[in-house]
């Protein structure tokens, strides 16, 4: 399920993306989906150094699983517009480069447990145009970060998962009451009180014209 989910956000990056991709992120207007996905590659490269460190190779592989699971059933999903039909081409380079970036990390961090599948992600990127200094993955350091990530960052974890869990609520609603997704909506009400920003990414995941936030719950 790694290897397949990697090879797919590559492949899907390989779809849209032009030749000579930029994995310098320039961070000062990112979508939140980018800005998630960032926060969660810092943080899933913290827990599995901490897991390497303390040699519990069950505990890595299970980071694994859960990260590339919210890098291909989330972010790539619901960017999947941002690269068929940007809206503008900040954004689109921006999706770009921080997909490039994560695919890139990745492999980096999957390198010690399969290795010839880190080497071809490796070098398919470089096929694409990234710049990459090293000869091979396994000569390349690996990802720093922090030891701490910061309570705004934490934030934006905590309400992606939110989103994801209004998302999941909807689509549950629908199949009781026998609403096919394709059909579309006129509103959505949740007594969650997450940002727009995040409420944003759920109109498409649940086909809805209107989402009405913090609604009073019915007693």
């Amino acid at each position: 399920k790694v290897i397949s989910s990697i090879f797919n956000s590559l492949n899907f990056l390989k779809t849209y993306a032009q030749f000579g991709v930029s994995v310098e992120v320039q961070k000062g207007d990112l979508n939140i989906l980018d800005k998630w996905i960032l926060i969660r590659l810092e943080q899933v490269t913290q827990k599995i150094t901490e897991s390497l460190d303390a040699y519990d190779l069950a505990g890595s592989s299970r980071e694994f699983v859960d990260f590339f699971d919210d890098l291909s059933n989330w972010y790539v999903r619901r960017s999947r517009a941002r690269f068929q039909h940007p809206d503008n081409d900040n954004d689109f380079k921006n999706a770009v480069s921080v997909l490039a970036k994560v695919v890139l990390d990745s492999a980096k961090l999957i390198a010690p447990f399969a290795p010839f599948t880190a080497e071809a992600v490796y070098q398919d990127l470089k096929t694409m145009g990234v710049t990459l200094e090293k000869e091979s993955v396994h000569l390349e350091d690996w990802p720093q970060v922090g030891k701490q990530i910061s309570a705004e960052s934490l934030k934006v974890l905590e309400d992606m998962s939110e989103a994801r869990k209004i998302a999941s609520i909807a689509l549950e609603e629908r199949q009781r009451a026998g609403i096919k997704v394709k059909q579309p909506l006129a509103v959505f009400e949740t007594t969650s009180k997450i940002g727009e920003e995040f409420l944003q990414t759920l109109y498409g995941e649940i086909n809805v014209k209107n989402i009405k936030s913090g609604a009073a719950e019915n007693k």
